[in-house]
């Protein structure tokens, strides 16, 4: 069994950014989960990601693994989606509609792996409960 320094554990998210004033949209799948692991991964820590996502989107989710970086995915029927609407021109102000969710994390979906940190990367509230 390997051993981690990180395992990191959240939604990724399928994010939809839509900027009225230039009259542009933006597609991609990313989240805390992913931004924190990229980080921890460029100081050399070894780091466990694990997600939720519907069958049909793991193909957009491989690309975390990488260098420093194992995936685990779990099956859910839904993977969760965010859409973002900035509403004005520096980004500050924005709506945020969490538009679908993979279902929360429970105990059973804690890896076995050894851990130094254990890091809850969540998106929105219910993702990881608070008995997690």
């Amino acid at each position: 069994m390997k051993k981690y320094d990180i395992i990191m554990m959240g939604h990724v998210s399928k994010d939809i950014m839509i900027y009225p004033d230039i009259n542009e949209e933006q597609r991609f799948t990313a989240g805390p989960v992913v931004y924190s692991s990229a980080s921890a991964s460029q100081t050399g820590a070894e780091v466990l990601v694990v997600t939720k996502a519907a069958r049909e989107d793991w193909k957009d989710i491989e690309y975390i693994r990488g260098k420093n970086i194992d995936l685990k995915i779990i099956e859910s029927p839904l993977s969760t989606s965010i859409e973002n609407i900035y509403l004005s021109a520096d980004r500050e102000k924005r709506k945020v509609t969490l538009l679908s969710s993979a279902q929360p994390f429970t105990e059973k979906d804690i890896p076995a792996e050894e851990t130094k940190i254990f890091h809850l990367a969540g998106l929105f509230r219910d993702e990881l409960p608070e008995t997690l």
